[in-house]
């Protein structure tokens, strides 16, 4: 998987600048401390001096180092990090003033080689240091240093700096930008986001409503919002169709119940919407349709996109899945494995004919439409009151529990 299959997934969760609740920000620990509790982690980039990439927020040293604590930097002040080499930065501590524990600095080597070693997805966002260095210094640096650690896959690169980010797409087509933004959107939100050649669109919690994210996502962009940390704000947020949120709280992270996901089958996939409607999962499927309808309703509707077609699985305008296998069992095996849907079936819940939840009906009620076997044998049954189908629990019923339960081990 790479950075943009991950933002196909729905409800993401990322670490603003590593678990800084727990740990000291942009550091090695605060991205350790993130591992199992997020689904990528965001970091800051600059400069140093002597061109190094390094990890951390601030434009100066104060508040997260001890810099100011050095007799021999007392007339460095500000402490700008681009006024001091890496060699420089690597005698001071950037961890004591959050937890009186000492950590080193991070650069993005670092980082990115433990992203690597730990397959972790990162968004590095590169401060604006156009006042310092070249546009083309900063850009050329930071893509050397990914390529160089091979980690393409890995990474989104973001800025509020938005001129970075169609110079990152030139040396580098593999990996997505997006676009910060606070305060206010740029006129013409759209067709700006496309001159900047940018895959994603990263705004400030405060100028975020639905209108805006279901914009966005109909012109084909992901949306992540930052910096949410109140459970209730950001499952409405994901409730909008947003793809992902940053948060400085991950032990608040929003749990979200994989019976709430909400499918929409192309029509290839005809079996497998049946299998999951069996598995009690809310699954559309129509025999035809466009693309873009299946898309509107997708986002209308908040579901995730099932499809074969690989040309739809490259658009961004909703959340989608593509599935490789041919065969429906291998197929529902990849989506319960991606979604972690092992836990939570609920057999039986649904119409496999229309989706419609199914109620429970007395025998009395529908005995005069039961073929004479069945009245004899079975005494619980369901029904859909959409489509009138009848359900029980004889051979067909036995061999789908059967069938589901070998998926459920397999898996």
């Amino acid at each position: 998987m790479n950075f943009l299959e991950l933002l196909k997934k729905p409800n993401l969760i990322a670490a603003h600048r590593g678990d800084r609740s727990q740990k000291p920000e942009n550091t090695l620990s605060a991205l350790t401390s993130s591992i199992g509790k997020c689904d990528f982690i965001e970091i800051d980039v600059q400069l140093t001096k002597d061109l190094v990439p390094v990890i951390i927020h601030d434009d100066t040293l104060g508040r997260t180092s001890d810099v100011s604590k050095i007799e021999k930097f007392e007339d460095r002040r500000p402490w700008r990090v681009s006024d001091f080499t890496e060699e420089e930065l690597q005698s001071l501590d950037f961890g004591s003033w959050f937890d009186h524990k000492y950590e080193p600095s991070l650069t993005l080597e670092k980082a990115l080689s433990f992203a690597k070693e730990q397959h972790l997805f990162l968004n590095v966002e590169i401060k604006d240091l156009s006042d310092t260095f070249t546009d083309e210094i900063v850009v050329q640096i930071v893509i050397d240093m990914i390529k160089k650690t091979q980690t393409e896959d890995l990474v989104l690169l973001s800025s509020f700096y938005h001129h970075y980010l169609p110079m990152c797409k030139k040396l580098s087509l593999n990996i997505p930008t997006a676009a910060l933004q606070m305060y206010k959107h740029p006129s013409n939100l759209i067709d700006y986001l496309h001159s900047f050649q940018v895959d994603a669109y990263h705004s400030e919690d405060k100028i975020t409503n639905q209108k805006t994210v279901s914009s966005l996502r109909e012109g084909g962009f992901f949306v992540n919002v930052f910096t949410v940390n109140k459970t209730k704000r950001q499952k409405r947020l994901f409730d909008w169709g947003v793809n992902g949120i940053f948060t400085d709280f991950l032990e608040r992270e929003v749990k979200v119940q994989p019976l709430s996901y909400k499918f929409i089958a192309d029509c290839h996939l005809g079996k497998l919407a049946k299998y999951l409607r069996l598995m009690g999962f809310d699954t559309l499927f129509f025999s035809h349709i466009e693309d873009n309808d299946l898309i509107t309703i997708a986002n209308e509707e908040n579901r995730i996109i099932l499809t074969r077609d690989r040309d739809l699985s490259q658009r961004k305008s909703a959340p989608v899945l593509f599935l490789e296998p041919t065969y429906t069992k291998a197929q529902l095996k990849t989506l319960i494995d991606y979604y972690e849907l092992k836990e939570h079936p609920i057999p039986f819940s649904r119409c496999i004919v229309c989706n419609t939840p199914l109620q429970v009906i007395e025998k009395e009620k529908i005995i005069d439409s039961l073929p004479e076997k069945v009245k004899k044998n079975f005494n619980y049954f369901e029904y859909c009151p959409a489509c009138d189908h009848i359900y029980w629990q004889g051979d067909h019923y036995k061999n789908m529990i059967k069938f589901l339960t070998q998926v459920m081990e397999e898996s």
